[in-house]
């Protein structure tokens, strides 16, 4: 498996006592609200103060803006507003030294024909892209897409060397219509990322990765063999089953 980072999706001390605990990168959330993008520099010259020196030298991971935003609006002002808000989280990934971002996929498809939404989004992509390079991977996630298909065509259109899927396991279990094992095998090597926690498939709950119905393991396994190598988000939001899930996934790459 690729780098492993750890979300944070709890109190700053408690993100803080995991990384000083695992040799490990952190996904960082609070540049993904407009709140933060809006402070001074974007929120970074405060983000600095409290925990520069805990991310000097270590991966780091962009969740980005998704609030109220549509990168397959027909509305050209929420266009203009969700372009605004993703080029300022790619400034501050630069800045800060990440490596990745990873942005929603945006597609609700009781709303959009398939074909509506990969042309509207495939012409905000265009736009996004102009004017970025190599240096920070962009992984598009899954969220209440029922069919992956649609976004491995999207990906595929796009066709840039700098954009793939982030498999989000936990939404997949909850809103989408096919298996996790025929989602693996559709999307193979498109995917680039991985968000793990686990849930009743119900609720999109961020338990831990023995706490659900997902097979984990098996699901692992399945991406070993139909993926390469994708880096990894452990995305829970309880303390002890974050810790509990980072041994999980250590002990499994060691063997």
């Amino acid at each position: 498996m690729g780098k492993i980072y750890i979300s944070q999706l709890f109190p700053e001390e408690r993100v803080n006592k995991i990384l000083n605990k695992y040799d490990i990168g952190l996904e960082i959330i609070e540049f993904g609200i407009g709140y933060t993008l809006d402070k001074d520099d974007n929120g970074i010259v405060e983000y600095y103060k409290r925990n520069g020196e805990l991310i000097k030298n270590r991966p780091l991971s962009i969740h980005g803006p998704f609030l109220d935003l549509n990168t397959a609006s027909f509305d050209n002002m929420i266009k203009q507003a969700t372009l605004t808000r993703y080029n300022q989280a790619y400034s501050v990934a630069k800045r800060l030294g990440a490596d990745r971002i990873v942005f929603h996929s945006c597609y609700y498809d009781d709303v959009y024909f398939k074909d509506v939404y990969i042309n509207n989004s495939l012409e905000f992509w265009n736009e996004f892209l102009i004017d970025k390079d190599e240096s920070i991977n962009i992984h598009i996630e899954n969220m209440y897409d029922k069919d992956l298909l649609v976004l491995k065509e999207l990906v595929d259109k796009i066709n840039s060397n700098i954009i793939s899927i982030c498999l989000d396991i936990g939404h997949a279990n909850c809103y989408s219509n096919q298996s996790l094992e025929e989602i693996i095998k559709l999307l193979g090597s498109r995917i680039g990322h991985l968000h793990l926690n686990n849930n009743d498939g119900k609720k999109d709950s961020h338990r831990g990765l023995n706490s659900g119905n997902i097979e984990v393991i098996e699901t692992l396994e399945l991406i070993d063999k139909y993926c390469n190598n994708p880096s990894m988000t452990i995305e829970v939001s309880d303390f002890k089953e974050a810790e509990e899930s980072i041994s999980i996934i250590m002990k499994r790459n060691n063997k």
